[in-house]
């Protein structure tokens, strides 16, 4: 990170880490390398830790802690506002740390991730494309551009575009239908990005969003017992080249893409409720309108979907497989058995983690 920061004296702050207008009107800062450094953990909160404890290794050397008392174990302060950038060094063994005991701060640049709300009405998280990093014990946002409160994405992914590289789709689904039915939202096409739906739960209870493949295979269900997953946000599935994300409390679902094979999106209503409307977004390739390909086995190029649609015994975007199989955490099809090859730390039929394990395809211990 590199930044700069000038002094402010007319008039002076008072009672506030920014000069007079603002929090943060006196730093000009952005990221100089989003890449990982060697020897970075690639998981966030690994990484969150490696950087607390940096600090209180740099403190025990320095001698501002004592290390009769302390460790070079470190973590964030707490999760909270900017207590994201303070940091936590661990006690030795029977020592007890005193109560609001203050260490030091975050290197400039430490992740502070969760400074964004998960459901930010503002479009997230088809248009944020914010970031958070420390910056002098304050968490602090960098837009795409890497400039702090800078630039967003459009609903192209073009940093700070006009939303005119792609097509955007948009609506609200307000079909009405009868419990214990399901009914089709939105077909995606190959090469869909960019993709959400949500709803005011609260309003629609026991109504549900659901995912299925082109050939009606089962990727996210409720009242379906294979398929039931409450919440995807830390363990997203892994479908269409992508990994969907569905916060089941809050019937959030969304995916980054572009997808690579069709995604259709229906609403199952478990119970008699009024639909007070979907809303839905997504974005598609300019050449996603002008799609063709080639099907095998008798199969028809459907233009809608840019995918084939396959006669019986046959599935797949070209129509070649024997196997209409979904398996969670991007597990593999044996195409002569049509079942699924489970990779390390993953179970079952389908491949869902082993107890124990979480994460993006169950690679993270828990």
């Amino acid at each position: 990170m590199t930044y700069r920061r000038r002094t402010c004296n007319n008039p002076s702050p008072l009672n506030s880490e920014g000069c007079d207008g603002g929090n943060d009107e006196g730093y000009e800062a952005r990221t100089c390398n989003k890449q990982p450094c060697p020897g970075d953990s690639a998981d966030t909160n690994s990484l969150v830790n490696q950087r607390a404890s940096e600090t209180c290794r740099r403190m025990l050397t320095n001698g501002a802690l004592n290390s009769t008392m302390y460790t070079a174990v470190g973590k964030a302060y707490n999760s909270h506002a900017h207590g994201k950038c303070e940091v936590s060094c661990a006690p030795v063994s029977g020592y007890k740390t005193p109560t609001f005991t203050r260490f030091g701060l975050m290197p400039q640049g430490a992740p502070c991730p969760g400074i964004l709300d998960r459901m930010d009405l503002k479009d997230w998280p088809r248009r944020q494309g914010y970031s958070a990093g420390c910056l002098d014990g304050y968490c602090q946002l960098f837009g795409c551009d890497g400039v702090m409160n800078g630039g967003t994405f459009d609903e192209c992914g073009v940093c700070n575009g006009d939303g005119m590289s792609c097509d955007v789709v948009e609506g609200t689904f307000t079909e009405l239908s009868t419990a214990g039915s399901r009914k089709v939202i939105a077909q995606l096409p190959v090469g869909a990005y960019n993709i959400q739906f949500w709803f005011d739960y609260r309003a629609m209870k026991q109504n549900f969003l659901e995912v299925y493949s082109k050939d009606g295979a089962v990727v996210l269900a409720s009242m379906i017992g294979s398929s039931w997953i409450w919440d995807t946000g830390r363990n997203p599935v892994t479908f269409a080249g992508t990994y969907w994300h569905y916060f089941f409390h809050d019937q959030f679902l969304h995916a980054k893409g572009p997808i690579t094979e069709p995604a259709i999106i229906q609403l199952f209503q478990n119970k008699d409720f009024n639909n007070v409307g979907i809303r839905f977004g997504y974005s598609l390739p300019k050449s996603a309108s002008s799609c063709h390909g080639t099907c095998s086995n008798g199969g028809t190029f459907n233009r809608n979907l840019c995918a084939c649609d396959c006669p019986r015994g046959f599935y797949g975007n070209d129509c070649t497989s024997r196997c209409n199989t979904f398996c969670y955490n991007g597990a593999t099809v044996d195409q002569t058995t049509c079942a699924c090859q489970c990779k390390e730390h993953q179970t079952g039929s389908r491949c869902k983690c082993q107890s124990g394990y979480t994460g993006i395809n169950c690679t993270e211990h828990v």
